[in-house]
């Protein structure tokens, strides 16, 4: 019965029963004689996998340890193979090539699925099974760069939101200003007051009860000063003002349901003291 063979090296010759067959000569060895160098293998090498990327297009270019560098790459442009259009189909493969969700741990590569993932309430990070809890991913830290970087889109926020505010306020501080500045007089008793405010509550106290013959009641010449209070004010010189509170209005139909609604009773009161029909003497 005819079991193995013998070896190929003839100084050797030796039969072996598990032989081994070199992948480049073909021919059968012993243990001995297995390695390229042990039986000088005239083929060594010719399997060798070597490649060379091409700087212009990017390709792998194979080549053996017995050829040149250069001129395998030299026979590569020859050819007509080295071309930029090959490497831009190659970038695009890889731009539409979906990249792989993976762990968000540090040190981590595992690939999530529907299976392995879990999704972080506090920081908002997908992880495996394996870091599901804060201190295996880093939650605290990563919470705090989030905090810190909301904080950081906050504050030129809200400093742009600061600067219309501070220049609205300066037409309102001019504008009393002007109202303080100016000295009010009263038409009747001809008394200076610093405040429209006060000369309204002068006209009220002191002069309540002025008949019409005498050129103005106590409602017209309130009404009156308003009136030049809201101008000086910057208000439009349309504007209606209530003689009872001086609150502005824009229409006249405003201004008779403010009346209406706020002033009833005042009005009431002052149609039985002077026995007047008019409820409310709009200027």
């Amino acid at each position: 019965m005819d079991l193995g063979a013998h070896c190929s090296v003839p100084a050797c010759h030796q039969q072996d029963f598990l032989p081994f067959t070199c992948d480049c000569c073909s021919n059968v060895f012993c243990l001995k004689h297995r390695s390229y160098g042990a039986h000088q293998c005239p083929k060594a090498g010719s399997h060798d996998r070597r490649v060379v990327q091409c700087p212009v297009c990017k390709q792998m270019i194979r080549w053996t340890a017995e050829q040149d560098v250069n001129a395998v790459w030299e026979q590569h442009v020859r050819s007509g193979q080295c071309t930029p259009e090959k490497l831009k189909q190659q970038q695009l493969k890889q731009s539409k090539k979906p990249k792989k969700k993976r762990c968000a741990a540090e040190g981590c590569r595992e690939v999530l699925l529907p299976s392995n993932q879990f999704h972080c309430r506090k920081c908002s990070q997908d992880v495996c099974l394996k870091h599901r809890f804060e201190a295996d991913h880093t939650c605290e830290k990563k919470r705090q760069a989030q905090r810190q970087q909301w904080l950081g889109e906050l504050k030129p926020w809200s400093s742009n939101k600061a600067k219309p505010k501070q220049t609205s306020q300066l037409p309102r501080a001019a504008g009393s200003a002007t109202i303080t500045t100016n000295t009010e007089r009263c038409p009747m008793c001809q008394q200076k007051f610093n405040y429209v405010s006060q000369l309204i509550a002068h006209v009220n106290r002191a002069h309540p009860d002025i008949s019409d013959s005498d050129g103005a009641s106590a409602s017209g010449i309130t009404s009156q000063v308003a009136v030049r209070a809201a101008a000086s004010a910057g208000n439009p010189p349309a504007s209606e003002v209530c003689p009872q509170c001086h609150a502005v209005f824009s229409t006249l139909s405003g201004l008779i349901q403010h009346a209406e609604t706020a002033h009833t009773g005042a009005v009431a009161d002052s149609g039985r003291r002077t026995g007047d029909q008019e409820k409310c003497n709009v200027m």
